[in-house]
C-alpha cells in the first residue's frame, strides 16, 4: 500500500517521520499542477496557505533533498505544517487553510502521496525553462523578513532570535523576546515548561489569564505549542504582518534554536497587538510540582 498523510481532524503534524512537506508560491504550484494534470499523474494531498500565498504538496519522507526542489523549500526535520479537517475546502476559511485535494481521512491508503521522483522532475523542468526571477524561496531568510532582528549581544550562540514585524499602515504588530538563561537542576525531569496566553486591554491594567494549565515536560512540546498558536492567530492579522510571521513560524531551524533556548533555560514572551488590544504568549521554566515557584526571571516578563 502506498504512503498516505492521515488527517482526521485539525492538528499540528511534525514532517519527517512519514512524509515530508514541499512548500511552493502559489503561480508555482498552479504549473505544477497543470504538468501533472497534463501526464495523468497524482499530486496527492494539496493543501492551499491562502493567507501566506503558498501551496504543501506531501511527499514519501527522505527521498527528495533541498536541492531535488527548485523554487521550493523543503520542510522535514523539526518542521510543523498545520493542517486542517479533511472536509476543510471551502474558500476563506477562518484560518485561510484549505485542502486543494483532501487526504486520506480512513487511513485506508486510497489518497496516496505524491510521487516524490514525478514532483522533482516537474520541478527541475519548470526551473529550467523559467528565467531566474530573484524571489525568495518561501521560509527562506531574505528581503522579505523585514521584521527579523539578529540576535541581541550577548546572548548565547543557540540561533533564537528577538522580532519584531512594525508593517507600515497596518494597525498591528508582533514581538518575540527571549530571556536570559537561567540554570537549570541537572535532573532535567524535574523541569517543566509552564505555556500560559495572556490577554491585555489598553483600558485596564488588568491581565487575564486565557489558558493555562499546560506544562509540558519537555521543550519540544512547548515550542510546538507556541508555533501552533501563532499560526493559528496569525488569520486575524494584516496580509504583509501575517506572512512575516508565518515565514518565521515555518521556518525548518526555528523549532530547533527555540527549542535549544527553552533548554537553556530562557524564557520567551510572544505578543501581538491588532488595533490596541495586545495578546501576550509565554514559555517559563518551572520546577516540577512548584510552579509558582519559577526559575528566576532574567529578560522580557
Amino acid at each position: 500500500m502506498s504512503a498516505s498523510l492521515v488527517v482526521n481532524r485539525a492538528c499540528a503534524a511534525a514532517a519527517g517521520e512519514t512524509w515530508d512537506a514541499v512548500r511552493m508560491p502559489s503561480d508555482l504550484a498552479r504549473r505544477v499542477c497543470r504538468v501533472f494534470a497534463a501526464h495523468g499523474l497524482r499530486t496527492g494531498p494539496v493543501l492551499l496557505d491562502e493567507r501566506g500565498g503558498c501551496v504543501y504538496f506531501f511527499v514519501a519522507a527522505r527521498v527528495l533533498a533541498k536541492s531535488d526542489v527548485p523554487g521550493a523549500a523543503l520542510l522535514r526535520d523539526d518542521a510543523t505544517v498545520v493542517l486542517p479537517p479533511p472536509r476543510c475546502s471551502v474558500q476563506g476559511t477562518p484560518f485561510g487553510l484549505r485542502w486543494l485535494c483532501p487526504p486520506d481521512e480512513r487511513g485506508d491508503g486510497m489518497v496516496p502521496l505524491a510521487d516524490a521522483r514525478q514532483l522533482r522532475t516537474v520541478l527541475t523542468g519548470i526551473a529550467a525553462d523559467s528565467p531566474p526571477s530573484g524571489s525568495q524561496v518561501p521560509g527562506e531568510r531574505g528581503s522579505r523578513l523585514v521584521g527579523m532582528v539578529s540576535a541581541r549581544r550577548g546572548a548565547p550562540a543557540t540561533g533564537a532570535e528577538d522580532l519584531r514585524i512594525d508593517e507600515d499602515g497596518e494597525d498591528a504588530m508582533v514581538s518575540v523576546d527571549w530571556g536570559e538563561p537561567a540554570p537549570l537542576p541537572a535532573d532535567v525531569s524535574q523541569v517543566v515548561w509552564v505555556c500560559e496566553r495572556h490577554g491585555r486591554s489598553p483600558r485596564t491594567t488588568e491581565v487575564q489569564v486565557l489558558r493555562e494549565g499546560y506544562s509540558p515536560s519537555h521543550p519540544q512540546a512547548a515550542v510546538r505549542w507556541l508555533h501552533t498558536e501563532l499560526r493559528t492567530y496569525s488569520s486575524f492579522l494584516p496580509p504583509r504582518t501575517a506572512m512575516l510571521l508565518v515565514e518565521w513560524i515555518t521556518d525548518p531551524a526555528s523549532r530547533t534554536a527555540h527549542t535549544a533556548a527553552c533548554r537553556d533555560g530562557r524564557r520567551l514572551r510572544a505578543g501581538i497587538t491588532i488595533a490596541g488590544i495586545t495578546s501576550v504568549w509565554s514559555i517559563t521554566p518551572a520546577i516540577t510540582g512548584t510552579v509558582a515557584q519559577s526559575l528566576p526571571r532574567r529578560g522580557p516578563v
